[in-house]
């Protein structure tokens, strides 16, 4: 079995921790920002499937109308 002796001072760790939390929240913001991009789209996209849906239904009323 291997064992590995870790040298590392109390002081050095911290740092590193310090450094493992910077990085940590970066990529949270950047998986943050990729969310509300993604949300932004799912919205518009949905917006204007409601609005497509509301002409078609329009479109069908006037014909309906012009038949009579």
């Amino acid at each position: 079995m291997i064992s590995f002796k870790d040298d590392t001072s109390p002081s050095k760790k911290k740092k590193n921790q310090a450094f493992m939390l910077q990085v940590i929240e970066y990529q949270l913001e950047r998986i943050n920002m990729r969310f509300d991009e993604w949300y932004e789209r799912v919205n518009k996209r949905d917006a204007k499937l409601q609005n497509e849906q509301f002409l078609r239904v329009a479109n069908a009323r006037r014909q309906e109308k012009l038949r009579f």
